[in-house]
């Protein structure tokens, strides 16, 4: 983990945009966060995201910035559910390590490579350094 980050997926079949919308404001009327974010993927498809309502809520802990990515979704969408067990089958600590260095290389250089590229890369691909990442984020 490169930055303070939780990635949450809630997968309920009578979920839907208004429900989602309700959680976004009981956690706003709470309080607890300093920033919130709502996102409509389901009417506004986005390649690389599932179909779904996203929240993102920002916030600090001990000097530390956090962010929680929350995914409402009706059912784990056939490419994210592919992924998920791809990352799992192929996440030994060797590529658990290459995949926080490069994350955090992105980070420093201030790239826009979404994290799901970088597991894709360096689990299915086997590229081990940011010129590799970058060449295989460019064809992507």
């Amino acid at each position: 983990m490169v930055d303070g980050d939780i990635d949450i997926y809630v997968i309920c079949k009578e979920f839907n945009k208004s429900t989602s919308v309700n959680v976004l404001n009981e956690l706003i009327a709470n309080n607890d966060f300093r920033g919130y974010m709502f996102y409509d993927f389901v009417k506004r498809r986005k390649k690389g995201f599932p179909k779904g309502y996203y929240l993102g809520l920002k916030t600090r802990l001990k000097s530390r910035k956090w962010k929680v990515d929350i995914w409402f979704m009706k059912s784990m969408d056939n490419v994210s559910d592919k992924f998920m067990k791809k990352i799992l089958t192929g996440l030994s600590d060797a590529n658990r390590a290459k995949i926080l260095e490069l994350k955090n290389l992105v980070k420093i250089n201030k790239l826009e490579i979404p994290s799901y590229l970088i597991y894709q890369a360096v689990i299915e691909n086997n590229i081990k350094d940011l010129d590799g990442l970058k060449l295989y984020a460019k064809k992507s």
